[in-house]
């Protein structure tokens, strides 16, 4: 390829000078047409030589294989964990929710009971009173020297 180089910018040159010499148009252009086909021939020769060469085949590359996969396992994970997130959410609410529902039952039965021992404590104040008020009857019926319905009879006898 260097000799062909060589011979072109050989040629070239000549017929620089020959064009200030006055050579004759057709040696130009015979001059001109043999660097051409020179030219021409050196392009077969670089492109043959280029196509024949032994070539390494390797094969295609995904090129983001890598990224893809990251990105799937990252969704997959993202899923998976939302997933038992509102598992372990609606886990722990069910259980508020009883908790709550127990404690409203608890509440309302101590606000039954203590309704209820309220009355029974009214009911006994009640029941006091009636037996303070029969305790002193009795009390003053045996107090008195002689029965109510004995009384006339006393004070006849008193006299």
């Amino acid at each position: 390829m260097n000799f062909m180089k060589n011979k072109t910018t050989q040629r070239t040159e000549a017929a620089a000078q020959a064009n200030f010499e006055g050579q004759d148009f057709d040696a130009q252009e015979r001059e001109l047409a043999e660097v051409l086909g020179a030219f021409r021939q050196s392009v077969h020769a670089w492109s043959d030589a280029e196509f024949n060469r032994e070539r390494k085949l390797v094969p295609a590359r995904r090129p983001l294989f890598g990224f893809r996969l990251a990105v799937a396992s990252s969704l997959l994970m993202i899923a998976a964990g939302v997933t038992g997130g509102i598992t372990v959410y609606q886990h722990y609410h069910d259980i508020a929710v009883t908790q709550a529902r127990q404690d409203a039952e608890k509440k309302r039965l101590a606000d039954e009971k203590a309704r209820i021992d309220k009355m029974n404590q009214d009911q006994m104040a009640g029941h006091r009173e009636n037996d303070d008020a029969l305790l002193a009857d009795i009390d003053s019926d045996i107090a008195q020297e002689s029965p109510a319905a004995m009384e006339p009879l006393a004070s006849l006898m008193a006299r």
